[in-house]
Parts: structure tokens; sequence; C-alpha cells
């Protein structure tokens, strides 16, 4: 994992923590994760040079 995505989700998950939503944040990331799975597609496009 690089060292951006590792902060953002310390950051992410801090927060989570500090509002209580922890539980709401891992059924979000869950449901993200199965989308994503699903659509192989969108990752190629987020990856592509271009998108970025």
């Amino acid at each position: 994992m690089n060292e951006v995505a590792s902060r953002y989700g310390s950051a992410l998950f801090s927060i989570a923590v500090d509002r209580k939503q922890v539980t709401e944040l891992q059924l979000e990331v869950k449901e993200l994760r199965k989308i994503l799975l699903e659509n192989r597609d969108f990752i190629i496009l987020l990856g592509n040079d271009f998108v970025n």
C-alpha cells in the first residue's frame, strides 16, 4: 500500500472513531469494495493516465 493511501485510510478511520461511526464506515467500505470488484473496467479507467 502506498504512503498516501495509508495516511488517507488512517485519517478516515480516526474521524470515524471520533464520530462513533466505525460500523457505518466499515459497511460503506465493504459496499465500495463489492462495487469495484464487480466493475473492473472502472478500476482500469481510474488508473488511466488520461484520467489522472
